[in-house]
């Protein structure tokens, strides 16, 4: 994925900008330990299973990321990105990253007073997943969301119910959760 960026180009202004990037850290590897997060060396938090780290601003551009006593992996990070990266195995068992692509900061204005939330498919050997809300039969909320992918938003203006539960839904079972 790329990044775009506005490059200031009138007379007088900076033509070297500090281009930044916000990235957390979620833990999501099932019996997995708890380790470091390092991104260039430099350690920005310790996350065991389930847990985030806090956004950090990380210069964009690839950095090396490690996590725990893993490998360094090279990832991206783009320009006035906010993004947070799942830290999953992948089908071989392999470490790798799902980049989560929040938006970019304080572009997003006429989204501003809606609720947004992205469907993530950390489910190794999992059919697509389809998320409902309310029960397991209720109406589909997003469809076909393969593995170690992420959908796009969805946005509500507002939600079904003060406390609706969304139903995770694949290979005839189903998961719960509520907010």
């Amino acid at each position: 994925w790329g990044a775009c960026v506005d490059i200031p180009s009138t007379p007088g202004t900076d033509t070297g900008p500090n281009f930044r990037s916000l990235a957390r850290f979620v833990h999501a590897i099932p019996g997995g330990p708890a380790g470091d997060i390092k991104v260039d060396g430099a350690t920005i938090g310790n996350i065991a299973l389930g847990a985030a780290t806090g956004y950090s601003d990380i210069a964009s551009g690839t950095r090396s990321v490690v996590f725990g006593a893993n490998a360094a992996q090279n990832l991206s990070f783009g320009s006035e990105q906010q993004s947070t990266f799942v830290i999953y195995l992948d089908p071989t068992g392999a470490q790798a990253y799902l980049n989560l692509v929040e938006g970019h900061k304080d572009k997003n204005n006429a989204l501003a007073n809606k609720i947004k939330i992205k469907f993530v498919n950390l489910a190794q050997g999992s059919a697509d997943v389809t998320f409902r809300a309310n029960s397991p039969t209720g109406a589909d909320v997003k469809t076909g969301v393969s593995f170690a992918s992420a959908s796009q938003y969805t946005e509500f203006d507002t939600l079904p119910t003060p406390s609706t539960a969304i139903y995770a839904i694949s290979n005839g079972g189903y998961l719960v959760t509520q907010f």
